[in-house]
């Protein structure tokens, strides 16, 4: 009952889109052809028509739904990897299942470098290639309370159990744990792991603590040994602080949720009076009482592409009162494309930038309680 349910409110929330805005017959032949398909008990919806007609890059596309929370979603060429909590589906830009995976097990982070996609439950890491098929599989010592990949295919799982807080580094090529512990050169214990984001081209990675201070912290992961060591804290500026961030150009700044810019300065940070990272500034292309809901950086192009809300909007949902798809280039501070969107949004769960139509993936839940992805072109 609950899955029938489940299915109406999503038929009824789709009732509003392209059929009552022009001929019902290009949503027939959109995304299958005749009517919609039974999708049964499964929960798993891949068989609906494009909120937005057209080619592979729409201006808006639903190309996953389900009932299942969406643990991250990734862009694998012009494919999409999706992540929830008891699988992985590998889609096509229409948003017809290529793959899949289930798992036994409550999926809680994921990671994917490109090559390798890394999942991790409470007891056990599986690992493939963005084709899903073969998997292999690591025990784990403790659950991961995030995950990152940085090269060579390691995994950074930070520890969500053990106090101090441990880092455990898997080499996914030989496929084993080659070290665990504290992170070295650190004064204090690591407080917290998530979110875990990778300095792009680097293998340094970022965190931020959520706690009092705010603040980000940088990690690098040692290409001999594949020891964790802490570089340094962010504790600049409590208010530019935010679990959503991306990186500048090459990885050399980080540009916070609030816009503001905190150059990386990598070894160097350490020796500095504060231990901190260097302010620049702060982007005067994020107008006032707008903040950067999700965002990402297409692997520090110099450009960052986000979803806009305004501070009045619930900061898990950014859609609330209306929200932007803003691209923005960081080095002139100019926007280059923008556009409104409409996302009958609850809470956001991650955007990824969409680098085959340049704009967004976009994972969330939906009023209906569903979760869903949406591929939003910029043009």
């Amino acid at each position: 009952m609950i899955a029938r349910a489940l299915l109406v409110a999503t038929l009824a929330l789709l009732g509003s889109g392209c059929c009552d805005r022009d001929d019902c017959e290009p949503c027939k032949d959109a995304g299958a052809e005749g009517p919609l398909p039974n999708v049964g008990d499964i929960g798993f919806i891949d068989a609906f028509p494009p909120l937005d007609i057209g080619g592979t890059c729409p201006l808006q596309r639903m190309i996953w739904g389900g009932g299942e929370p969406i643990v991250d979603v990734f862009a694998s060429g012009e494919q999409v990897l999706v992540v929830h909590e008891h699988g992985v589906a590998l889609v096509d830009p229409h948003g017809k299942v290529l793959a899949s995976r289930t798992h036994a097990n409550t999926i809680e982070t994921a990671a994917f470098d490109g090559a390798v996609l890394a999942v991790t439950d409470k007891s056990q890491l599986t690992y493939s290639g963005p084709g899903l098929q073969p998997a292999s599989t690591v025990s784990l010592t403790e659950p991961c309370s995030d995950t990152v990949m940085v090269s060579g295919a390691r995994l950074v799982c930070g520890g969500a159990t053990t106090y101090p807080r441990y880092a455990y580094v898997f080499d996914l090529k030989l496929g084993k744990l080659v070290t665990k512990g504290e992170p070295k050169g650190f004064a204090f214990t690591t407080k917290h792991w998530r979110p875990m984001r990778r300095v792009p081209n680097t293998d340094d990675f970022v965190t931020y603590y959520d706690g009092s201070p705010t603040q980000f912290m940088l990690y690098r992961v040692d290409p001999g040994t594949h020891e964790v060591i802490h570089v340094c804290d962010d504790l600049s500026n409590e208010k530019d602080g935010g679990p959503v961030y991306a990186f500048d150009t090459g990885g050399e700044s980080l540009v916070t949720q609030t816009g503001a810019i905190h150059r990386i300065l990598g070894t160097e940070c350490a020796a500095l009076p504060t231990g901190y990272f260097f302010k620049l500034g702060t982007l005067a292309s994020l107008a006032y009482k707008e903040y950067f809901g999700g965002m990402d950086d297409g692997n520090a192009q110099g450009q960052i592409v986000a979803l806009v809300g305004s501070v009045e909007s619930d900061i898990t949902s950014p859609c609330k009162n209306g929200c932007s798809l803003t691209k923005i280039k960081v080095g002139t501070d100019t926007i280059v494309a923008k556009r409104d969107v409409a996302l009958s949004m609850v809470k956001l769960v991650r955007v990824r930038y969409d680098a085959a139509c340049g704009g967004l993936l976009v994972a969330y839940e939906d009023t209906a309680g569903l979760y869903r992805v949406d591929r939003l072109g910029a043009q």
